[in-house]
């Protein structure tokens, strides 16, 4: 049986505080997840085929963007500021 890794640090013996990574890739580096720390995106790169499966999965609020287009909150057109 495999266990997880945890990603975080202990603040005592009894309670782990949780902390994603902000920016991860396989060692083929094939893709690669960036979390921006100040705002609500992961950003995702890989091929054209893992962009279109996430595009595509109905559980993900996700759409395509390109280097300069805006990642804070402002920039979100399917989730616009009120």
């Amino acid at each position: 049986m495999q266990s997880a890794t945890s990603f975080g640090w202990w603040l005592d013996p009894t309670r782990f505080q949780a902390q994603s990574p902000n920016l991860f890739w396989p060692t083929d580096r094939a893709w690669c997840v960036a979390t921006e720390i100040d705002f609500d995106s992961t950003l995702v790169a890989g091929t054209r085929a893992l962009i279109d499966a996430l595009l595509n999965e109905p559980t993900l609020d996700a759409w395509p963007i390109q280097p300069d287009d805006p990642v804070a909150s402002d920039g979100d057109h399917l989730n616009p500021v009120r």
